[in-house]
């Protein structure tokens, strides 16, 4: 039996295993009513490292990560049948389960996506799908091809804090229990990764970035994140990896917000986002859907593929409230200017940062569609009105 977390507790391997089983089984047959035949069926994320959030207490296993399954298959059928597995999961999972589609040339090429042309870009997502998954189902037979993590450009360390900002802002809205809390451990883990990044130092496994980490001269950590960050990285390790443990003590992440936000703002700083004289850090990312040799802009080939998956999402696009930096920049590039701002003015004991709200309006009220959202954004439940409608919408395109 595989070990999915770093107790290697059997009940918690077997409950886990036996979830992956149905989900393995689920999927074959959803992609065989489409006559899709898929390469193999990945478990990738922390649980395919070994190292998922998971604990057994009181007669009962406790999972607080997801399932992220990858399906390695060509047809474009495959994406129906992903989609009518998504509903069975919603309906009959007891974990959330992330489904994604991978085409064999993309993971072999080590793509950002799989509707990318050209010269293929290094990200995160891919050297770690391929240097630490395990499989399901099927054979990885000539598709993996060794990633050299020293060579992963800084803008993917933005991804990363930007998409774990992107979580704490869920958990906010839609609470769960210690969910918060996990959100919270993910983006002061990434801050740290945002150091190592800097230094060619990223390594797919937690521990081992862990490790690094603590090797670092304590003077370039405190020069990168401050005094305080050692010790709240300790305790976001230790909710990550051991979260029963962690739970017993301490008053928790939530507690100490601000100081995770400071951590957040100077990682995103040191990994080369320009910072604007308002204060909202600028996170400038590649366009991920390139379009090759095709006589397309590649803005206008990532905005075709996002309005694609939006009508397809029936999410809102308001193109009359996009800023004018829009020519320049693709819908997806705003959302990840909108991400951080948002996340700055999270309301904390009950106020907002104005300043950071209008910036997050600014790059990202078009995702509330041309109609809805009033002309005075900054009043009543703005906040929230904004933060729910750049999680569908990222949810949909990104």
């Amino acid at each position: 039996m595989a070990h999915y977390t770093l107790d290697h507790n059997h009940e918690i391997d077997s409950t886990i295993e036996r979830h992956l089983i149905e989900i393995r089984d689920v999927l074959l047959a959803e992609l065989s009513a489409q006559g899709c035949r898929p390469q193999a069926i990945l478990l990738s994320g922390s649980f395919g490292r070994g190292e998922g959030s998971a604990w057994y207490q009181e007669g009962a296993v406790h999972i607080a990560s997801d399932y992220e399954i990858n399906v390695v298959c060509d047809s474009w059928r495959a994406r129906k049948a992903l989609e009518r597995a998504r509903r069975r999961f919603a309906d009959s999972t007891p974990v959330p389960v992330s489904l994604s589609q991978i085409t064999s040339r993309r993971l072999r090429q080590g793509r950002t996506r799989n509707l990318s042309f050209g010269p293929p870009r290094h990200s995160i997502y891919m050297y770690e799908v391929k240097a630490a998954s395990q499989v399901l189902h099927g054979s990885l037979d000539g598709l993996l091809g060794a990633v050299d993590p020293t060579i992963i450009p800084p803008e993917e360390g933005v991804l990363l804090v930007s998409n774990r900002m992107l979580e704490v802002l869920e958990s906010w809205l839609r609470p769960q229990q210690d969910g918060l809390e996990h959100a919270l451990a993910k983006l002061v883990l990434a801050c740290g990764d945002a150091v190592l990044l800097s230094r060619g130092l990223y390594h797919y496994s937690y521990v081992e970035r862990a490790q690094r980490l603590a090797e670092l001269p304590s003077e370039v950590v405190r020069a990168y994140l401050g005094d305080r960050f050692h010790s709240v990285y300790s305790e976001a390790v230790s909710r990550k990896l051991w979260p029963s443990t962690a739970a017993a003590g301490g008053a928790g992440l939530r507690y100490q917000l601000p100081a995770v936000a400071g951590f957040a703002r100077e990682g995103l700083r040191w990994l080369g986002c320009r910072t604007a004289p308002s204060g909202e850090p600028e996170v400038l990312l590649p366009v991920s859907y390139t379009p090759g040799r095709l006589p397309v802009p590649p803005v206008l080939f990532e905005d075709a593929v996002s309005w694609v998956r939006a009508k397809r999402a029936r999410r809102p696009v308001g193109w009359r409230r996009l800023p004018v930096e829009a020519r320049l920049l693709s819908l997806r590039q705003l959302l990840y200017r909108a991400i951080p701002a948002l996340f700055l003015s999270l309301p904390q004991n009950g106020s907002d940062d104005a300043d950071m709200l209008a910036q997050a309006w600014y790059w990202a009220g078009w995702t509330v569609g041309d109609r809805g959202a009033g002309t005075d954004v900054l009043s009543g439940r703005s906040w929230e009105t904004l933060a729910g409608s750049v999680l569908s919408t990222w949810h949909a395109i990104a």
